[in-house]
């Protein structure tokens, strides 16, 4: 829960951003679709204290060890990136004149360390609160949400940069890190 309040501070926290710029209203559904998904994973709740893969009390303490080692390592990354992009950061996908295309911090391995992040909080919380049907659902509302989302940030972000985009695109996945040998 100390993870969730400071998640939401992160958001919370942060001046309005710059007003005007080009946005994209159709980027509200991806957030309304992760919110969801947030929902589903919180309202889908098994029995007390009862680990998700199995009866075993060890087992049980391994996913709420890895459940906050997760939800921790997600709030320095999405306050990380949110940092890192400043100005640009606002809720619905949306550029300015002065925007910039931000490469680097957690930005120069994943395009959407944002999104990463709160992947990582939805698992944490499928890892300590939800049954399995739950969690999966959970996940693939989040994944829709997610590409909604990212599919209205690049339209805008091809139409402001052009060619230098489109290289970060081929260089850098959208918000699941590639690992790289």
């Amino acid at each position: 829960m100390a993870c969730w309040v400071a998640f939401a501070a992160i958001f919370l926290s942060r001046g309005k951003p710059k007003s005007g710029g080009t946005s994209e209203k159709v980027s509200r559904v991806g957030v309304i679709l992760q919110s969801v998904s947030y929902s589903l994973a919180w309202m889908t709740p098994r029995k007390y204290a009862t680990p998700l893969l199995s009866n075993s009390a060890w087992v049980g303490w391994i996913e709420a060890a890895a459940a906050v080692a997760i939800a921790i390592a997600s709030v320095w990354l999405c306050k990380r990136a949110v940092d890192t992009l400043g100005q640009n950061w606002a809720v619905v996908a949306r550029v300015t004149d002065e925007h910039e295309l931000v490469r680097s911090g957690p930005y120069a391995w994943v395009r959407n360390p944002i999104y990463f992040g709160m992947l990582g909080m939805l698992i944490a919380t499928i890892l300590v609160q939800s049954r399995w049907w739950g969690g999966l659902t959970a996940l693939i509302v989040f994944h829709i949400g997610t590409m909604v989302r990212v599919r209205s940030e690049e339209r805008l972000l091809a139409a402001q940069f052009g060619s230098r985009f489109d290289e970060y695109k081929r260089e850098v996945p959208a918000y699941i890190p590639r690992f790289r040998n």
